[in-house]
């Protein structure tokens, strides 16, 4: 396979597909198929059949893949968009910086960045995040912190390399950039801003080598001096020292956090360009923190006594007049926990999302039972294995530890061995790859598994290499056996045979090398540069948890015990993008470790849906206020000196006296059918005698069996966002409660206005109409269908649908209201001044009536775009997804009486913030729009 040949024409594609994609944003699929085919059938460019295949799926994963806009809580939605106007109307603006960045990206594959996602890139993350800036062309002094948000693995490093390029084309002067706490990753960012900003390695010109290096390499003058080199942090002795910020070049800097070394660059700057006059720098600075969660926050007390590196970064910032903060992280939770009182980095001004694409493999789609990618998890089970000091390995292993190795890392290793092969067969030869071995924090210890990990390598390559070719198909031999197991347990349902695996094995592994990262002074380095194809096996421990990128890692063997939340998702090295080889990387753990994933995961989404739903209400960073979930006794969400601000807060949760819908949608057309045609099975199973109440509308199906309901949850996919109407946690509830007012059960299918569309089946299944339900809706950035403009699917008045007048009592009504009306005086200090039945709040009917059924309401929905849908995009997507699905969309709501006393307790720990500024259970809304 010609590689070359199969990436040249995926990139015409994605440069089609993308300007095509800016004139009609509505082109589908269908448009990108016709273009596929036009390529790769065009005699420019012959391609073989598998080199066509290639193509197919390279470009397909390059224009599918969608990467919504992202998100911002911002103290001003108002704000004035000066880098949009810049852009817009100064016809002299030139990009120097950006534009030879983005010709880089466009030029260079291992970027990992198709033409579609420059483009969003360009037009879409960094403008907004450049219109969050002090504007450096102004003649006010400012100071304006913010924080971003991303994922592990996702690409923060390109996001902030082309922030930086675009700041300095605006006017920043002085770009500082704090590379986490290790050399290692300071050496790999420093790398990598070469390549995309400077355009010229230090290190290399005085060695005596060719100097420039990526956008270098265009020939054009170079404009920026960097204070930093691949070899050398910032240092206080070097002669480029003298160079002053008057001349016309952007000065950068990209140090550790470290307070030594940023104490010697407050000192220079302080000694070489303060006004005197003024007494600070009057040239704008932007301060870019990656990993801004570690090392940055003032852990002490006192906030008037910081810690040293915290100072360092105040009084770095307190130097210029116009200089702006913001820190890149991908676990912000001790970031949204900073006191925002204190004199800190508290991200006053903007907190902004990064939009998550969906080519990106995260935590839920590796650790939920139902991920795209749970199948790749293998469990070590030999986890428990105890040492002689009554320990798991694991658990409490000493610094000089030299005990026995689990069986599954030699799996591990042997399947990495066969990964590689399987990528070589699919044409990615000059692709490198990788395995994570992370099992210790000491040093001595890496040394030791680096010996056992050769020891085993070499052990299989010679039988690879001598015994392979006789013994591949009978596997008398202990290794070939274990070699094809493995093969068998992952990888025999693929595209290629074991022969074909066995024909390449040994070209495939010969070069493996088996490398040593951490801190100590010898420590090996992970160089692309020097070995673009580097096939590596990695050993580490802290080194390798935060920043570093390990190439194409296919294999992950992870048995670490860590406290936080923040630290073992930075573990989780295998995060990120899988081109090509998606279905076969592997990830190793123990069992105790994916139950802390899923928790952590489950406390990222809810933090973020939060952080949604105070965006739509246009609150503030400082309104904001955070909770984030930690039911785990084992787990710390952060170190607990970074959270000396929040406060634990319980939330009792219970299904009884409880109503709750589904705020979101599936914007899934095909799962809504599905959904639907679940609820027809139940229809037709239970359709009884009692098809309609008298004097209502709505279709009631009575005293449906507790199973059918379970059933039913069993089958629904619901949107994830929906916090607390989870279909698999509904049926978990009902298979272990026996209170027998949960047995029978009222089904109600909502019925709309008669000029509303008939639902599908309903005639036949009713014996008369039954009309859809109008609501208004919009798609948000992250594909969900928000029903109306805050998440209402429900009016107050459905909560007495279903209720059986007969039963219930008005004396039991009357006394329902009563007590709504004492608890809303209580707690909004107000009288709720509203008397009619269908004013109340739905969960007043069963909150206080204990004897009614619990009911289950569908909805089937005709929606149309809202008004308030959004930018442009979004707004366009809604009416044309809603337009082209006129009917399908399904929600549902439940309500449970009050009939039992069992509740779950969940564990929150809350801003300073938050108390006041969550969404207040009493609201009742008092214009629903349809």
């Amino acid at each position: 396979m010609n590689i070359e040949r199969v990436t040249t024409v995926v990139n015409i594609i994605d440069s089609m597909y993308d300007f095509n994609k800016q004139i009609n944003p509505d082109i589908d699929e269908s448009f990108l198929d016709n273009l596929i085919e036009q390529y790769i059938n065009n005699p420019k460019f012959p391609l073989s059949e598998e080199e066509k295949k290639r193509v197919i799926a390279m470009a397909k994963y390059d224009c599918i893949a969608k990467h919504d806009d992202g998100k911002c809580l911002t103290d001003d939605y108002e704000h004035e968009e000066w880098y949009t106007k810049l852009l817009d109307e100064d016809n002299s603006y030139d990009e120097f910086f950006w534009n030879r960045y983005r010709e880089y990206l466009k030029s260079n594959p291992k970027s990992g960045l198709t033409m579609p996602a420059i483009n969003r890139l360009d037009f879409g993350t960094l403008r907004d995040l450049m219109n969050l800036l002090g504007n450096p062309r102004s003649e006010n002094s400012f100071f304006r912190k913010g924080l971003i948000i991303g994922d592990v693995q996702s690409g923060k490093t390109s996001t902030y390399i082309g922030y930086i390029c675009k700041a300095a084309d605006a006017g920043y002067k002085v770009i500082v950039l704090l590379a986490g706490t290790t050399e290692s990753l300071r050496w790999q960012t420093q790398k990598r801003v070469e390549e995309g900003f400077v355009g010229f390695d230090i290190t290399a010109n005085e060695n005596g080598h060719s100097a420039r290096v990526g956008v270098g390499l265009d020939g054009k003058p170079l404009q920026v001096t960097a204070m930093t080199s691949r070899d050398d942090d910032f240092v206080g002795n070097k002669n480029k020292i003298m160079t002053s910020l008057e001349n016309n070049r952007v000065v950068l800097c990209i140090v550790k956090k470290n307070a030594t070394v940023l104490d010697k660059l407050i000192d220079w700057l302080k000694t070489s360009n303060i006004d005197e006059s003024i007494g600070k720098i009057p040239f704008p600075m932007l301060l870019i923190d990656d990993e801004a969660d570690n090392a940055s926050i003032n852990t002490r007390k006192d906030a008037d006594n910081p810690t040293k590196i915290n100072d360092s970064i105040r009084k770095l910032l307190d130097l210029f007049v116009q200089r702006t903060y913001v820190g890149f992280t991908a676990t912000p939770f001790a970031n949204v926990f900073i006191d925002p009182d204190a004199n800190d980095i508290f991200p006053e001004n903007f907190i902004y999302v990064l939009p998550t694409p969906d080519a990106y493999i995260g935590a839920s789609k590796i650790f939920y039972d139902d991920g795209q990618y749970h199948s790749a998890l293998r469990y070590i089970t030999d986890a428990g294995m105890v040492e002689k000091d009554g320990f798991p390995f694991y658990a409490k292993h000493k610094r000089d530890w030299k005990g026995a190795f689990p069986n599954s890392l030699t799996d591990a290793i042997y399947t990495f061995l066969l990964a590689n092969a399987i990528r070589d067969l699919r044409g990615d030869n000059k692709e490198p790859r990788g395995m994570l071995i992370h099992m210790s924090r000491f040093i001595p210890v890496h040394k030791y598994i680096q010996e056992y990990v050769t020891q085993e390598f070499q052990k299989i390559y010679r039988k690879i290499q001598f015994d392979l070719p006789s013994d591949k198909n009978t596997r008398q031999i202990f290794e070939i056996k274990k070699l094809y197991q493995m093969w068998e347990e992952n990888y025999s349902e693929l595209e290629f045979t074991w022969d074909q695996v066995c024909d390449i094995l040994l070209e495939s592994i010969e070069n493996i090398q088996i490398l040593v990262i951490n801190s100590d002074k010898d420590a090996d380095k992970l160089d692309y540069d020097k070995n673009k194809d580097l096939r590596a096996i990695v050993i580490g421990g802290p080194a390798i948890s935060r920043g570093i990128t390990i190439e194409g890692l296919v294999v992950s063997y992870f048995f670490r015990n860590t406290a936080t939340f923040d630290v073992l998702m930075q573990m989780g090295r295998w995060f990120g993008y899988r081109p090509n080889y998606e279905d076969i990387f592997r990830v190793w753990v123990g069992e105790k470790s994916v139950e802390w994933y899923v928790e952590i995961a489950q406390s990222v989404e809810i933090l973020k849906r939060d952080l949604n739903s105070m965006i739509e209400n246009h609150k503030s960073p400082r309104e904001f206020g955070v909770r984030v979930k930690n039911d785990s006794e084992e787990l710390k969400i952060t170190a607990s000196n970074k959270m000396r601000t929040a406060e634990m807060y319980i939330d009792n949760f219970s299904y009884f006296g409880s109503f709750f819908e589904t705020h979101y949608l599936l914007s899934d057309y095909e799962k809504n059918q599905k959904n639907w045609s679940s609820v027809l099975d139940l229809i037709r199973a239970n359709i009884g005698e009692q098809r309609k109440m008298p004097d209502q509308k709505e279709f009631v199906l009575r005293n449906v069996p507790k199973a059918e309901i379970i059933k039913l949850m069993s089958s629904l996919q619901i949107e994830p966002s929906n916090d607390y109407f989870n279909p698999k946690n509904y049926r978990d509830f009902l298979e272990r409660s026996s209170i027998s007012g949960l047995e029978k059960w009222n089904v109600v299918i909502a019925n709309g206005q008669k000029t509303n569309p008939v639902i599908p089946n309903g005639k036949t299944e009713f014996g008369e109409d039954i009309y859809s339900v109008l609501r208004s809706s919009r798609i948000d950035g992250d594909d969900r269908i928000v029903v109306g403009n805050n998440g209402k699917l429900t009016v107050p008045s459905d909560g007495l649908l279903g209720l059986d007048e007969s039963t219930v009592l008005r004396e039991e009504m009357d006394a329902a209201k009563a007590k709504f009306k004492d608890e809303y005086l209580k707690k909004k200090k107000a009288e709720f001044t509203k008397d009619k039945d269908s004013d109340f709040p739905a969960t007043v009917w069963y909150k206080y009536i204990t004897n009614r059924e619990p009911t289950l309401i569908v909805y089937y929905l005709k929606i149309n775009a809202h008004k308030n849908c959004g930018n442009n995009d979004l707004k366009a997507r809604s009416e044309a997804v809603f337009n082209e699905h006129e009917l399908g969309w399904i929600g549902f709501a439940v309500g449970i009486p009050n009939c039992g006393s069992s509740s779950e307790e969940h564990i929150f720990y809350v801003s300073k913030d938050w108390k006041g500024n969550n969404i207040d259970e009493y609201d009742v809304e008092e214009n629903y729009e349809e």
